[in-house]
C-alpha cells in the first residue's frame, strides 16, 4: 500500500490510468527526451504495480489490466522513433513480445471465473490477440482453437439480450463481430454486411446506456487493431497475407468513421 487510506482496487485503476497517459505522451511528434523518460518510467511503474497486485494475489481483474498494459504498450511500436528507436527487427519483437504477454495475461484473466460469470470481455480480448499474434508469426494453434470454441459459447441468444440488461451484454454482438472480421479471410460482400450489423447494434443500444467513457473504450479498441495490423503490414520480417491484413484495416477505419457520428 502507498498509504493506509489507498486500496488495492485504487492501485490498480492508478496503474491503469497512469500507463494509458504515459503512451498516449509518447504517440506526441513533439516529445522532449527528459519527456521520454518519464513516461517509460511510468510505464515500468505501473507494471511493477500490477505484478505485485497479482503476487498478492489473483483474480480476473488484475489479470485483465495486465492484458490491457501489454496491448496499450505494444502499440508504442507504431509511434515515432524518438518513442522507440530501436531496428525494425527490434520493434517488430517488442510488438510480438508485447502481444503475447497480453493474450496469455488474458487467457489467465479467463480462468478465474465460473461459467456463469464469464469475462467475456476477456475472451474477446484473449482470442482476438491470438489472432493478432499469428499475424505476427506467433504459433499457438492448439491454444487457438481452444479459444475460438470459448468464444462459441459465450455468443447471446435473443433470450440471453432480452434477460439481461447491462449495457456491455447488449452491444457484446457487435464485439463478437468485430472479432469476427479478423480470424477468418473475409469477401468484400461479408464485410460490409459485417460492419453493417455492427453498427446498427450500436444505434440500437447506445440510448440506453451509451457514454463518452465507453465510447472511448470502443473506440480505443478499434484504434489498437487498426494501430497494431497497419504497422504488420510496415514490417518485412516475415510474409504475411497483406491483401487480408490491408482488407481488414479498410474496413476497421470505415467503422471507426461510422462509429464516431453515432458516439
Amino acid at each position: 500500500l502507498i498509504d493506509g487510506q489507498t486500496t488495492l482496487e485504487s492501485m490498480l485503476r492508478l496503474a491503469n490510468i497512469q500507463t494509458k497517459t504515459a503512451i498516449k505522451k509518447l504517440r506526441e511528434s513533439s516529445i522532449k527526451e527528459n519527456e521520454i523518460l518519464l513516461a517509460w518510467k511510468e510505464i515500468n511503474e505501473s507494471e511493477t504495480i500490477i505484478e505485485n497486485l497479482i503476487q498478492i494475489g489473483e483474480n480476473s481483474r488484475r489479470y485483465s489490466t495486465k492484458g490491457g498494459h501489454f496491448k496499450r504498450k505494444a502499440l508504442i511500436c507504431n509511434f515515432n522513433d524518438k518513442a522507440i528507436s530501436n531496428s525494425d527487427e527490434a520493434k517488430f519483437d517488442f510488438a510480438k513480445n508485447s502481444i503475447e504477454t497480453s493474450l496469455k495475461a488474458y487467457q489467465k484473466a479467463c480462468d478465474f471465473v465460473s461459467d456463469e460469470q464469464r469475462d467475456y470481455y476477456a475472451i474477446i480480448n484473449w482470442s482476438t490477440l491470438e489472432t493478432i499474434y499469428h499475424f505476427y508469426g506467433g504459433d499457438r494453434k492448439v491454444t487457438l482453437k481452444n479459444v475460438r470454441k470459448k468464444i462459441e459459447l459465450i455468443r447471446p441468444t435473443t433470450e440471453d439480450q432480452k434477460e439481461h440488461g447491462s449495457f456491455w451484454f447488449h452491444i457484446l454482438p457487435a464485439a463478437l463481430e468485430i472479432h469476427d472480421l479478423l480470424y477468418k479471410e473475409r469477401s468484400t460482400s461479408e464485410r460490409k454486411l459485417m460492419m453493417k450489423n455492427i453498427i446498427k447494434i450500436y444505434k440500437k443500444n447506445w440510448s440506453k446506456g451509451g457514454s463518452h467513457r465507453k465510447a472511448e473504450n470502443i473506440l480505443g479498441q478499434i484504434e489498437f487493431l487498426i494501430g497494431i495490423l497497419s504497422k504488420r503490414l510496415d514490417f518485412s520480417v516475415t510474409k504475411i497475407d497483406e491483401s487480408r491484413i490491408e482488407n481488414i484495416v479498410k474496413t476497421l477505419k470505415e467503422l471507426r468513421y461510422q462509429l464516431n457520428i453515432i458516439f
